[in-house]
Order: structure tokens, then C-alpha cells, then sequence
């Protein structure tokens, strides 16, 4: 992204209360990832995507609030934690699409807005 950098930090720039509302409103959704190893009935929470060389995220650095309603299982496959024989750029693509719906869900429920 070639955006000004005075831009860039304030497009990104939340109060810790409206990351914490982007975070609690998993509560009670289902998960946007499906993995086929997928558990949506498990308890779902917002993971952060990916990637710390595209976002300035990664496991233990959360980077910007972009992310996705996921579950136990399948927060553990994104972040590395859980191994399996899931090719990393299909379980990439199913991130990013988990994003996309929960962006979504995010317009629908009134957390974003388009200024």
C-alpha cells in the first residue's frame, strides 16, 4: 500500500474500546474460516489475520484490527499451533475469505461504517 504514511497511521489508529467491541462481537457467530477441520459450535473468538510481512500481524503481535470469526480449531491452524497435511496458501485463501464474511457481518451488525 503506497499511501502516505501520516494517512496509513490514522486509517488504523482505534481507541482500545473500539478494538474491543470489534472483539467481543464473536460472541455468539459462527466460524468464517471453515477449515474442514472446523468446529463452529466451539466457542468462536476474532482472530487476527495472518501474515506479519502483508499486515504487521502475527501470533503474539496483533497488528491491525483485521480479522475473522473463528474457531478454537480453526484459530489453531491459522496461527501454526494445530499441524496438519492442509496446503498453508489454501488455509491462506480460506483466511482471507473468513475476513471477508466477517467484514461483513461487522457492516450488518453496525460496527463499521464508511466515513
Amino acid at each position: 500500500m503506497n499511501l502516505p504514511k501520516p494517512l496509513l497511521s490514522k486509517m488504523h489508529r482505534l481507541s482500545k474500546r473500539d478494538i474491543k467491541k470489534l472483539t467481543k462481537s464473536a460472541e455468539g457467530e459462527e466460524c468464517h474460516i471453515r477449515l474442514p477441520y472446523c468446529k463452529s459450535d466451539d466457542t468462536v473468538v476474532f482472530a487476527h489475520l495472518s501474515g506479519k510481512n502483508v499486515l504487521g500481524a502475527g501470533m503474539g503481535f496483533k497488528g491491525k484490527p483485521i480479522g475473522s470469526y473463528a474457531c478454537y480449531t480453526c484459530h489453531a491452524i491459522i496461527d501454526g499451533r494445530m499441524k496438519t497435511d492442509l496446503e498453508r496458501d489454501w488455509v491462506w485463501q480460506l483466511e482471507m475469505e473468513g475476513a471477508l464474511r466477517t467484514i461483513g457481518t461487522m457492516f450488518d451488525k453496525g460496527l463499521l461504517k464508511i466515513a
